[in-house]
Order: C-alpha cells, then structure tokens, then sequence
C-alpha cells in the first residue's frame, strides 16, 4: 500500500488482481438477458415452446375475431326478429274487421 501524490492512501492495482482477480463486467449480463447461449441443452425445447405459444396466440386470436362476428350476427338477427314481430302485430292490428276493434 501507498499513498498519491496529495498523500492519500492507494492500493496497487496489481495487488487487487493478485488478491481478488479479474473483474467481470455485470451490466453486460444485464443487456443480455434475452439472448440465450448457444451451448444451452434447452434452446431447442425453448425454441419450439415459443413457436407452439406464437401458434395458440394466433388461434386464440382467431377464435376472438370469429366469436366477435358471431355476436354481431346475433344481434343483427335479434333486431331483425324484433322488427319483423313488430311489423307482425301493426299488419294484425291493421286487417282487423271494424267489428272487432276492441279485441
């Protein structure tokens, strides 16, 4: 151990080596959390999960657009069924003979 030029105490960097190695830098293991090294046994199951997962988000998907039209199509056929009774009851009301009026 030394001391700078303004007399503080330094240590060697030699010495740092000598003691506690070399140091690795951290924040390369941070930027690098999605890549997955090559030697990894498991890339390939991992590889094909995500494949079959972008494959059931597409049905899924799929199966969203064609519930929604679905729905549509029964509302659209509820309102029509709801238009047609009304037209129904006015043509009824409309043909009554003027005896019976009041029935």
């Amino acid at each position: 151990m030394g001391s700078d030029h303004q007399g503080n105490p330094v240590v060697d960097t030699s010495e740092l080596l000598r003691v506690f190695g070399v140091l690795h830098d951290t924040t390369e293991n941070q930027d690098t959390k999605g890549v997955r090294d090559a030697n990894d046994p498991n890339i390939l199951v991992i590889s094909e999960l995500e494949s079959e997962l972008h494959r059931v988000r597409d049905i899924l998907r799929i199966r969203e657009e064609e519930l929604h039209k679905a729905e549509e199509r029964e509302q659209w056929l509820r309102d029509l069924l709801a238009r047609s009774q009304n037209q129904l009851r006015l043509d009824e009301k409309k043909n009554r003979p003027w005896w019976r009026l009041w029935g």
